[in-house]
């Protein structure tokens, strides 16, 4: 007969996980790794499955920081820790539908791998994938000299999409983003 077989393509291979029906699968949001999914497409012996697209199902944020003189370099420190605050939590898709549910965010997402010494030269320090946001982010940044910054990135941040986060880093206690 011309029974039909059913496919739904699921990036990364590993770390899903489904509900008892296997209607739902749900992945881990860790900030370093990429999601992604193509819909449901059917076949049979008499008509092949079409070509998955895959749709990228995060927002990536890549990030770069200066000084914008040496003083600023000089009174800022060495910056030990930036964090995506509220970035991290779950993707649920429902398979059939294609249906891409966020859960409400459950932790901070480390942008930072290593301390930082601060100079006038852009330096690219990473970047992560995280929840998508319709509002923004807030950037929580430290410093070895005990500064402890709260900066909002505002926007709205699409899933399947790149966006450049740049930090200038002033002197006075002042950061400005630009994305």
């Amino acid at each position: 007969g011309d029974d039909r077989v059913y496919c739904v393509g699921l990036y990364p291979q590993t770390g899903w996980t489904t509900n008892s029906a296997n209607t739902i699968a749900t992945h881990t949001i860790d900030g370093k790794q990429d999601l992604m999914f193509a819909p449901q497409k059917s076949g049979s012996l008499l008509q092949k499955l079409e070509q998955q697209t895959y749709s990228h199902l995060l927002s990536w944020l890549r990030f770069t920081v200066r000084a914008t003189d040496p003083e600023s370099a000089t009174d800022w420190g060495q910056v030990t820790s930036i964090q995506l605050v509220n970035a991290k939590g779950n993707l649920s898709i429902t398979l059939g539908t294609g249906a891409v549910a966020y859960s409400a965010p459950t932790g901070n997402i480390e942008v930072l791998d290593a301390s930082l010494n601060l100079t006038v030269a852009i330096q690219d320090i990473g970047s992560s994938l995280c929840l998508p946001s319709a509002t923004g982010y807030k950037l929580k940044i430290i410093t070895d000299k005990g500064t402890e910054k709260i900066l909002d990135i505002n926007g709205n941040f699409e899933a399947g999409k790149l966006y450049l986060v740049n930090l200038y880093f002033n002197s006075l206690d002042d950061i400005n983003a630009v994305c």
